[in-house]
């Protein structure tokens, strides 16, 4: 049971911090072609 718990904490943690890499990724994309179209 405790394992289990562990082991969902940390799947559920890795799943923030991929979205949030995820959502860092897309955010310097689009300024990066903002920055790049008024060039």
């Amino acid at each position: 049971m405790k394992v289990r718990k562990v082991v969902s904490y940390t799947s559920s943690q890795e799943t923030v911090w991929l979205g949030a890499t995820e959502y860092r990724r897309q955010y310097h994309l689009q300024v990066f072609l903002l920055y790049f179209k008024f060039n």
